[in-house]
């Protein structure tokens, strides 16, 4: 509503207001007429119809301000959707902030760059920006985010423990993906899988909240033709359209990126 209608609104009010403080002062000074004056049934008759001003006037105010707390519900509703989407976008900067500290695009190829070569470019593995990546030893397929620019891999997990197996740390997790493209499919397409590993190593990761440890395992995986061994660091990224991110420490050397493509090839089980 605009800056004018409101202060109509508000004039309005105030015009109901001052016409009941006017209602209430005649009812409340009106003393039954002499015989000279109206007979009884005219002053029953003159009362009522105050009485019935009186009433029309509050139904009146009634709705002028149940207009203008609809409005401010309205307002808030659409502050509170703004706020919610605003937290979102913070969180998804932050979690790349947090993989990507040092990023760059200096790797990354011109969009370009012709992708009908499946060879890559200078002997080198052309990938898209997104691409199936494959769990070799757990059956698991999933589209992972790929960008030279994050130094390292990161895979959405819950359920984080560690527990030990022959004097050796291991840790427990539970992996969290869309079973397809994250686009295309429905809460109810989502799998959880729990898994086990080998812990690799820790990391630490520093925000302003404080730090935060995170785990870091290796898992057999296969992206496009690439078969290897990748590391992995155990986060949650349910806020992120992508369960998995895959970093320069596994593409350094081999491969390169179309950031204007996606899918350049094909689902494993499609091969």
């Amino acid at each position: 509503m605009t800056q004018t209608h409101r202060r109509g609104r508000r004039l309005r009010v105030t015009a109901i207001l001052g016409g009941l403080l006017t209602t209430a002062l005649l009812a409340g000074c009106q003393t039954l007429p002499s015989d000279e004056q109206l007979s009884v049934t005219a002053f029953q008759e003159s009362q009522a119809e105050q009485t019935e001003a009186l009433r029309e006037a509050l139904e009146s105010l009634e709705r002028a301000l149940q207009e203008d707390l609809d409005e401010q519900h309205g307002q808030l509703a659409t502050l509170g959707h703004n706020l919610t989407e605003l937290n979102q976008r913070v969180a998804e900067l932050t979690t790349t902030a947090e993989e990507d500290d040092n990023r760059g695009f200096a790797s990354v190829v011109d969009a370009r760059v012709p992708t009908d070569n499946g060879n890559g470019l200078e002997g080198k593995l052309l990938l898209g920006a997104v691409e199936w990546l494959a769990l070799t030893e757990h059956d698991i397929v999933m589209a992972s985010r790929v960008d030279s620019g994050a130094a390292s891999s990161s895979l959405n997990a819950k359920d984080i423990s560690e527990f030990e197996r022959d004097g050796d740390t291991w840790v427990r997790f539970t992996v969290v993906y869309p079973d397809g493209k994250p686009d295309e499919v429905d809460d109810d397409d989502y799998r959880e899988v729990e898994l086990e590993a080998p812990l690799d190593s820790r990391t630490t990761v520093r925000q302003a909240s404080g730090s935060e440890e995170r785990l870091v395992v290796r898992l057999p995986v296969r992206l496009g033709p690439i078969e290897d061994e990748a590391r992995f660091t155990l986060s949650d990224r349910s806020h992120l359209t992508y369960p998995a991110l895959i970093g320069r420490d596994l593409l350094m050397d081999i491969a390169l990126i179309d950031v204007a493509e996606t899918y350049l090839h094909p689902h494993p089980d499609d091969d």
